[in-house]
């Protein structure tokens, strides 16, 4: 991890100004991803600029960018219905239960952007496991300052990144699905920090 360095877009900003943190930007490719790749070149600036979420660059010794993550903080909704006793202890913990809608509302850090960059061809390799501990480490840092206690996702109904997110080392749990305006299924995935 010590050949990466995690950059709030931000101080990005303020170094190097809109236009060269854009060209930097514009260089990130996910093929497979295309949501990943447009919200990277299209809207991260916007997000930023609007307090609406914060994008963290990971660069490389060269100052090349080899992925990049964006946190939000935004309320869920748990139904209770669908949760253990066990799990309702601890989400009681940070939550209000709602009487009308039967589910707890919790504030909670959304991870809403995360994808390394395919055209990344630095000589350090960077696997998905660690820039998730890149991600648990800036919510904890955010977590330290302003309290919480769950990080939670949506992802593609798709068996490789669900067994990525559930995988004993990054530790999230099912809890729920949506689909989206165009017809995608979204599975829903929380982890206690």
């Amino acid at each position: 991890m010590n050949d990466f360095l995690v950059v709030n877009i931000q101080d990005l900003i303020q170094q190097l100004g809109d236009e060269n943190v854009l060209f930097l930007l514009n260089n990130f490719s996910a093929p497979k991803n295309k949501e990943i790749e447009k919200f990277i070149h299209e809207r991260a600036l916007d997000f930023v600029h609007r307090k609406l979420a914060v994008t963290y660059i990971v660069l490389d010794t060269n100052g090349d960018c080899a992925a990049y993550f964006t946190l939000a903080n935004k309320a869920l909704e748990f139904p209770a219905a669908t949760m253990s006793q066990s799990t309702r202890k601890r989400i009681e913990r940070y939550s209000k239960f709602n009487e009308e809608s039967g589910s707890y509302i919790v504030p909670a850090f959304l991870l809403a952007q995360f994808g390394k960059n395919n055209s990344y061809n630095g000589e350090q390799i960077l696997s998905g496991n660690t820039l998730m501990d890149f991600v648990f480490e800036v919510v904890s840092n955010i977590q330290y300052m302003i309290g919480g206690g769950i990080l939670y996702l949506e992802c593609e109904d798709n068996k490789f990144l669900l067994d990525f997110y559930q995988n004993s080392h990054n530790g999230f749990h099912l809890f729920g699905e949506r689909k989206s305006d165009s017809g995608t299924q979204y599975k829903l995935l929380y982890k206690f920090i």
